[in-house]
Order: C-alpha cells, then structure tokens, then sequence
C-alpha cells in the first residue's frame, strides 16, 4: 500500500515488519516472480495494442471506474505524469531537467489531484490512440462553420482526453487548463467545436498568435507590471500580461477586461528578472494586497490538478526502483491511482474528513483488505494468547508481582527464536557439543485489564491491543 517504502521486498519481513504474520517471505517471493495480469501464451498481443497491452483489460477497466465515481468540477487541468522506470525498453523517455528524469510518459486529465482519465505515450509510437501524422479533427472557424484541420499528436492527445470527457459528461461546463506545451489558436477553437473552454499560456511560436504580441514578448520588458493587451483570433483572446516576465497565452473563457481579483502578491528579489519594474509596486513592503486578471489566478489555482496527484503519490507509491520487468511500472501506477482516487473519493463528501491525512485511510485499507483475504490466518493466529479485553476504557502497562514470557514474543517467533547454545568446557561427541536451550527473556509487567504478560520496550504492547 505505499505506507513503510523500503528499497527491498525483504524489509517488509524485519523485525518491525507487518506482513510476516500473513505470508512467508518465501511465498511472497513466489507469487511475485510468477504474477502477471496477461498470459501472452494464451491472451498475445492483438492488433492495434499499445505497448501497455501486458496490463490490459485491467487499465481499461480502472479508467473506465475513475471516470464513472467522480463527477468532475468544470475546472480540470491536462498535464504529462512521469512514471520511473531505468531498465531497458524502447517506450520511455528521457527528461533530465525534470524530478523524474528517467520512465515512461503519459499524459493524465486531473481534477485536484483526482485522476479522471489518462493516455499511455511511448517514444516509438507516441501517445495512445493518436497516428505517428496526428489526427484530423473538427474547428469553429470565425464565420462559425465547423472545419477539418489536421493537429499534430502533441496537441490532438488534448483533443482524445476531451471526445472522452465529453462522451461521459454530455451537457456539462468544462474549462480546461493547459501549458504552454499544448496550447494554440487551433486547439483552442477545435476545443470550442467540443463545447469546452480553455485557458493557459503558450508559446511564441505557436500558431494563429499575432506577431505584434510575439514582438513585444521578446522585449520582456516593454510594458508596465499588471499591464495587458490582447486581440480576438477567431474568437480566441490571443493577450500578453506583464508580471516578472511578459505572459503571452490564449483564452476563450475569460474577458480579461475589468474582470480581476485580488490577491496577496510577494514583492521580488533585487536581482530577479525586470526588479526594476516590479519593486516599485511594493515600495517597502514584502508583500502587498493586488488585483491582477481573473484568468491569471484562475490559472494558478487549477492549473496544479495533476501535480497535485503526483505529489499523493509520491510519498505512498507502490512502486520500487528494482524491477526487472518493464510492464511492472505501468501496474505500480495503475494501482497507486486507484488508492489515490479511493482516498479523495473518501475525503470529498464528508467536510470532517478535510484534515485526515492519506496515512491513516491507506493502514485502515490495507488492513480490511489483509483480514478480508485471510480469514482463516487471523482466527487462528492469536491461537495461545489470550484475548483482549473490550470493555476496558483504558489499557495500561503495570508492573505484576511475579516475571513470566511475554505472549506477543512467544506467539511471533520473528522476533524471537529459541536457539541452543553451546556450555563452556562442553564434552563434545563425534564434533557435535550438547548445545543448551536458551529461552527469551522474561518481562515482569503487562497488562492488568487482559491479565498477559507484556514487553514494556518495544511495539509489543501496542501490537497486541491492535490485534
């Protein structure tokens, strides 16, 4: 479940390990070596399969459940997801600016961290379901017609995830954040052929932005801060905001005209970029209350729906850097996002639920599903030690009268063994000594409420209430 992250398998079966109460190391070790989702001696690969194919129908089936339990707010965000992976297959992708410079791609539709729908990519044969020339599709033009243009596969992967979205959700608004990476006139307006709106920042050289935009966002530095002009391109608002730097996007949900909001902004360093025409906003203040455009703050606030997800992720992650088989990453992050989607799922309705944290919904899960899977292990597993008494308000470790063993050792034979030792000066007999058996130490204290020994030091006394 992504609750103790250790670099080995092996480490789950330690001392403090939790699982060597419900399978053997060597078990493990068994099933792991020998599970698969997709025999390919009787299920080979089919025609028109991506290179995910060993993980399907499986992640068809999770996307198809991500995209049926949640209904989506009208904000949602497209970014790329890296998923780590250093073996050797020709499908990942190498970004060494990036924290993770090294896996596979894919391209994900989030909601606040809620992954609604993703696109496998592959450095071969590029994102999924889109052709190596791209994918022909329909745009509003500015007399109001629907048009065929060819987008290339960079931006037509915008245009897969919202046929997707839309076919789900007919009658909905939908407002789409995107980077620079994927956003120009064209893919805005065949977004509008769609019904959806869009709003994010692009590139100077994206295609249908007026050159006179282009020329001032190369000067970086020739307006006023909080200034903005901006031009309709076929009913898209083509504008350039000056903050730091000079922002040149695209919007057709915004009017970006008298339509701001007030924010606290923090005043920039001396040696930031364009200081000298920021700083005299903030006189000496570090931080001042200022209003900038609507589709600015709407983009900082939404345009996170993906790192957000990744950032869940990311500290209770299935995943382990040694692996040898290269569609064993792909089913560690189709496993991640149902946990993920599960503990967002559980947290939205119910306002109390806002500050419990993902630690305590995953041990609740993990453990449901270990008691649900062995039945038989748990009613038999506390066999010799008594039981726990339920009607105490309140156990407390007290010292008894008399030393005896602890119950939680002698039942858990992982952290103690019983070993034979050799005596000094022993007879020995054809080079085998008669070893002496040496029993665990004896504690002189427990719990009074359900009359068992117990270990003061140590995860004995917690463990055993927990039970």
């Amino acid at each position: 479940m992504g609750i103790h992250i250790n670099r080995k398998y092996e480490e789950n079966w330690s001392e403090n390990g939790y699982l060597g109460g419900f399978m053997k190391f060597k078990r493990f070790q068994q099933i792991h070596r020998y599970f698969t989702l997709r025999d390919k001696s009787v299920h080979p690969r089919q025609e028109g399969e991506t290179f995910a194919w060993p993980v399907e129908p499986i992640a068809a089936t999770v996307k198809q459940n991500c995209s049926t339990l949640w209904f989506p707010s009208s904000h949602l965000a497209i970014d790329e997801a890296m998923i780590p992976y250093c073996g050797r297959t020709k499908h990942k992708v190498k970004l060494p600016n990036k924290p993770i410079p090294e896996g596979y791609k894919v391209w994900a539709l989030g909601d606040s961290g809620y992954i609604y729908d993703w696109l496998w990519h592959s450095r071969i044969d590029g994102p999924e379901e889109i052709f190596e020339k791209g994918m022909e599709v329909d745009r509003i033009s500015s007399e109001g017609e629907l048009t065929k243009i060819l987008l290339a596969p960079t931006f037509a992967l915008i245009i897969r995830l919202a046929q997707r979205l839309r076919r789900v959700h007919k009658s909905c608004i939908f407002c789409l954040f995107l980077d620079n990476l994927f956003l120009n006139v064209n893919v805005a307006q065949a977004l509008l052929a769609l019904r959806i709106c869009c709003t994010g920042t692009t590139r100077k050289n994206a295609q249908g932005i007026p050159s006179w935009l282009i020329t001032l966002k190369q000067h970086n530095s020739a307006l006023v801060w909080n200034s903005a002009l901006a031009e309709i391109v076929e009913s898209t608002l083509c504008f350039l905001w000056q903050d730091n730097n000079a922002v040149l996007g695209i919007t057709t949900a915004h009017p970006f005209r008298n339509d701001t909001v007030l924010r606290l902004r923090k005043r920039p360093s001396p040696t930031s970029t364009n200081a000298r025409i920021v700083r005299p906003v903030f006189g000496d203040l570090p931080a001042k209350w200022l209003r900038i455009p609507r589709a600015i703050d709407d983009y900082n606030h939404y345009m996170n729906g993906v790192d957000r997800a990744n950032q869940l992720r990311r500290n209770f992650t299935a995943h382990r850097p040694y692996e040898r088989r290269t569609w064993r990453p792909l089913w560690y992050y189709i496993l991640d996002v149902c946990i993920t989607n599960s503990y967002l799922i559980w947290k939205r309705p119910i306002e109390e639920n806002a500050k419990r944290g993902q630690r305590p919904f995953r041990k609740a899960l993990a453990e449901a599903l270990l008691c649900t899977l062995y039945p038989a292990m748990k009613s038999t597993r506390y066999k010799s030690m008594p039981l726990v008494n339920q009607e105490a308000k309140r156990h407390q470790w007290e010292a008894f009268s008399k030393r005896g063993y602890c119950v939680w050792c002698k039942e858990h034979r992982n952290k103690w063994e019983s070993k034979r030792i050799r005596s000094p000066l022993a007879e020995i007999a054809n080079g085998v000594a008669p070893a002496k058996r040496q029993r665990q130490s004896k504690t002189y204290g427990g719990c009074t409420d359900c009359t068992a020994y117990l270990c003061r030091k140590g995860v004995c006394f917690e463990r055993f209430h927990r039970q």
